[in-house]
């Protein structure tokens, strides 16, 4: 909470910690980004009718009315704030004491912050996340969602139930992958058996970058708990078996697509089915490195990232 001493002697001071200085005037949806860049930082002051020279703090007096009403047509509507009146010696000021917000505030839906140095708010580019996950697993990527979405500040969860509408390409949304930032993949048994999950992985895998990119949850059979049914869920990946039963499976799978191509016997009929073979071939040579990464790196399954509050994706996406 700031008080009018605070005001005083940061002027007295030439202190600029948490206060902007604006003279003459400002438009509202100027005034709206300082909002923003104040809500989304520590909070601070939008002190009116003093002159910032860069070198020294000139008392001026501000003669303007400011409204709220205007102001909350640029900003978002859970942004907080208030506007005083401060008389200093005979100047009259006038001043808007911004209060941080756990949420993300947006003027005119951009994120700003304020930059110590320039002393006025600059843009965030907000990042995306795209969220791999078999349908089977949607109660997990429905958690996730909930539990792990409001953390991540600065990023916004992309899901095919909420980013896609009728009649949109699967396919398009899919190939999407390499215009978002970071891919969390929930890898469980029906995910690394799902066609439209591994094609993502192969997706993935083609970015240079892809470590830095890709974070995952390992789906285990103790997450039992959050599934309505009892199948068997955990992925089997930190066994040459299990790892060989994949394999065998991707390998099942482009055996029988090349049976019914060749009983065809006319490649103009095939086109389609050349067309997913290929894809399927990928799979097969992506998914044994996708494994051996998932293998090699830290997994921590879905219960303990619950129990922490996704603390170590949550640490990893912010501080990007």
């Amino acid at each position: 909470m700031y008080d009018e001493k605070f005001i005083i002697e940061s002027i007295n001071n030439n202190s600029r910690k948490n206060i902007a200085y604006i003279y003459p005037t400002k438009s509202s949806k100027e005034i709206a980004k300082y909002i923003s860049a104040f809500s989304n930082n520590a909070g601070g002051i939008i002190l009116f009718g003093v002159k910032d020279t860069g070198t020294c703090l000139e008392k001026k007096g501000y003669n303007f009315n400011i409204h709220k009403t205007d102001l909350m047509k640029f900003i978002d509507s859970h942004a907080i704030f208030d506007i005083y009146d401060i008389k200093i010696e005979d100047k009259k000021l006038k001043y808007i004491e911004v209060v941080p917000n756990q949420d993300v505030v947006k003027a005119e839906n951009v994120i700003y912050l304020m930059d110590e140095n320039k002393l006025f708010p600059q843009i965030v580019n907000e990042s995306k996340l795209f969220l791999s996950y078999c349908q089977k697993d949607s109660c997990i990527a429905d958690l996730i969602d909930k539990k792990l979405g409001p953390q991540l500040k600065y990023t916004k969860i992309t899901r095919d139930i909420r980013d896609t509408n009728y009649k949109d390409s699967f396919n398009e949304f899919m190939n999407s992958i390499d215009q978002h930032d970071f891919v969390l993949t929930l890898v469980s048994d029906k995910y690394l058996k799902s066609r439209n999950c591994m094609y993502e992985v192969v997706q993935t895998l083609k970015s240079n970058r892809y470590k830095d990119k890709l974070h995952f949850i390992i789906i285990s059979d103790q997450d039992k708990k959050y599934y309505s049914e009892s199948d068997d869920i955990g992925a089997k990946i930190y066994n040459i078996l299990g790892q060989a039963e994949y394999i065998k499976y991707w390998q099942t799978q482009y055996e029988d697509i090349s049976e019914s191509i060749a009983q065809v016997n006319d490649p103009s009929l095939t086109v389609k089915l050349s067309e997913e073979l290929n894809i399927i071939k990928k799979i097969q040579i992506d998914i044994q490195e996708f494994m051996a990464y998932l293998k090699d790196a830290k997994g921590i399954t879905f219960s303990e990232m619950m129990a922490t509050s996704f603390k170590d994706i949550v640490e990893c996406i912010n501080k990007r």
